[in-house]
């Protein structure tokens, strides 16, 4: 038995999104859907995304990324460079669809 992205033992690998906090937006994964229709989401730090804040939030206040949580990491754990093309590709998935999964 292998953990997941976030160090849980079998758990499904959480949907990357990005958050809104305060006037910015920040890569997090949208762990669990709380039944008074707020959501539990992982703001993982950078360089060390094992790292990181666990907010309540509400659904206007996310938007689904749709890249692999692979490529989120991997912008993270560079401190950003990369995401230029991670946002041309979240760019285009929301010209598509806005709705979180």
């Amino acid at each position: 038995m292998g953990e997941s992205l976030l160090g849980v033992e079998d758990e499904p690998v959480p949907q990357v999104v990005l958050a809104r906090i305060e006037d910015a937006w920040q890569i997090a994964f949208l762990v669990e859907r709380l039944e008074d229709g707020h959501l539990a989401v992982f703001v993982p730090g950078a360089p060390n995304p094992q790292s990181g804040s666990v907010y309540l939030m509400t659904e206007d206040r996310i938007k689904p990324a749709g890249i692999p949580p692979a490529v989120a990491l991997k912008c993270l754990t560079r401190l950003g460079a990369g995401s230029s093309a991670l946002l041309r590709e979240i760019h285009d998935l929301h010209t598509h669809t806005t709705k979180v999964q």
